[in-house]
């Protein structure tokens, strides 16, 4: 499926081109309605046939981290944390 980088001065996207290829799952759904209304989220990697692939959420302060992840553990959005030590985030950082 193919994808915008809706951010490309984003240092999580760097060397990522403007338009690129990557798998999607079918069965999961962000709205782009409901990320725009949350503030502090942006969409990253846009699609117009499956919707926002990648969200970054900026915080304030390193603090705000602990009631983010409470409140991402409690919403019906299929939300994975990368974990530092993962491949994939080594990728992005």
């Amino acid at each position: 499926i193919r994808h915008t980088n809706c951010a490309p001065a984003s240092p999580y996207l760097r060397g990522f081109s403007d338009d690129l290829v990557m798998p999607v799952s079918r069965w999961t759904e962000l709205r782009r309605d409901e990320i725009g209304a949350v503030p502090g989220l942006d969409i990253l990697l846009d699609s117009s046939e499956t919707g926002p692939a990648l969200v970054g959420i900026e915080l304030a302060s390193a603090d705000d981290l602990p009631a983010l992840l409470d409140r991402m553990a409690h919403s019906p959005m299929l939300v994975e944390k990368l974990e530092s030590d993962s491949q994939f985030y080594r990728f992005l950082i």
